[in-house]
């Protein structure tokens, strides 16, 4: 972990390997598309795909960070490149405004 660490601050190459693998797995980010299907005909539920699909946004909309610093889809991609690089990642559930 301390190798890759330092091949991340000092590696151009190192840099740009984490940076591809992160823009081919997260992109702009991660996000969902509801297929919740009804329960007559197997067709799929549009107020409840759409409901879901309104839900995600209004929850990913906000920074999420403690910070309020980061967007959603930006999260995401910090979290998986220090993933990549350090083989874990830790967070911590904060539940209102602290």
């Amino acid at each position: 972990r301390e190798l890759a660490r330092y091949l991340d601050e000092n590696s151009d190459i190192a840099i740009a390997v984490l940076d591809d693998i992160t823009n081919k797995a997260i992109g702009t980010g991660i996000g969902i598309e509801p297929t919740v299907k009804s329960a007559r005909g197997g067709q799929l539920a549009k107020s409840i795909n759409d409901a879901l699909r309104a839900m995600w946004r209004g929850w990913t909309d906000e920074a999420v960070d403690t910070a309020r610093d980061l967007p959603f889809g930006e999260l995401q991609r910090a979290v998986f490149r220090s993933f990549i690089r350090d083989g874990e990642v830790f967070t911590r559930h904060i539940e209102g405004a602290a």
